[in-house]
């Protein structure tokens, strides 16, 4: 198979969001990669479970629950910005690969939330976009 394959591309494009979350000092993000090695084992043929999106979804609650209210669009910063950027696009890379994974869908909305999370608590201010 080409290295050019729209399946070679989603392994890779998972691979490279799992390695850059590796970058990322972060003590949700293990399990995150663990999770993605399912993924690509089941892309790869694998005979594995995927794994379901709802536990993202139980914290995106938490942690929504604790942050200001999101009335604007934001600036993206740090590391956790780019890490969803970079999900976004593996996403993309699967689904023309011919799968449709939620998870990668909610991973994507959890890093978003994540980010703000981290900046919050660590009392970073949100840069608020305008026109």
């Amino acid at each position: 198979m080409a290295k050019s394959h729209r399946l070679i591309e989603a392994l890779g494009a998972i691979d490279e969001l799992n390695a850059f979350l590796g970058t990322i000092d972060v003590r949700e993000l293990p399990q995150i990669q663990r999770e993605l090695m399912q993924i690509n084992s089941f892309i790869a043929g694998f005979k594995t479970e995927i794994p379901g999106p709802e536990k993202l979804e139980e914290e995106i609650d938490e942690m929504e629950e604790k942050l200001p209210e999101l009335k604007n669009f934001i600036l993206p910063k740090g590391p956790l910005h780019l890490a969803r950027a970079v999900c976004r696009r593996a996403e993309r890379r699967v689904v023309t690969a011919g799968f449709i994974i939620k998870y990668l869908n909610r991973l994507s909305d959890y890093l978003f939330v994540l980010a703000r999370w981290e900046n919050f608590k660590s009392g970073r201010k949100e840069s608020i976009w305008k026109a």
